[in-house]
């Protein structure tokens, strides 16, 4: 059985890709390994992988994929091994961000991962661009 965990968050106004990664990256969340780790796929499906020394040219792509495809990209907690997949679907009002390494959970139940640890890194950075409210869900598939 595989679970479905993540969180949705929704803007007032289109948020560009670069806009939404510098606000996480203020807010301690970081491209590991010296690499950027993108989607630029309508299906999201094939990752692909530059260093960061082509970080100008993945953020052009991404933003401009952004407003036809939707696109993502993986960052880590700094200093931590917690990552998670930011998705940027076409209207640039929604980013979907899926953890997938090292989850946190819930200290009472230890089968649902703790969504503040995710929301108290993230909604710092997404308020500032129009954050108008989220949703999230940990459901068994």
């Amino acid at each position: 059985m595989s679970r479905t965990r993540d969180m949705v968050f929704r803007f007032s106004r289109p948020a560009a890709v670069d806009d939404l990664i510098g606000a996480l990256e203020r807010c301690g969340w970081v491209f590991g390994g010296g690499r950027i780790r993108y989607l630029i796929d309508p299906d999201f499906f094939d990752w692909d992988e530059s260093p960061i020394s082509d970080r100008a040219t993945v953020m052009c792509a991404l933003n401009t994929a952004s407003l036809v495809e939707g696109c993502g990209f993986q960052m880590a907690w700094e200093g931590k091994e917690q990552e998670a997949s930011f998705l940027v679907h076409n209207s640039r009002r929604t980013l979907s961000l899926s953890p997938f390494s090292d989850l946190v959970y819930r200290s009472d139940v230890n089968t649902f991962i703790n969504h503040e640890w995710y929301l108290s890194r993230t909604l710092p950075a997404l308020s500032t661009l129009g954050l108008s409210g989220y949703e999230f869900q940990d459901l068994q598939d």
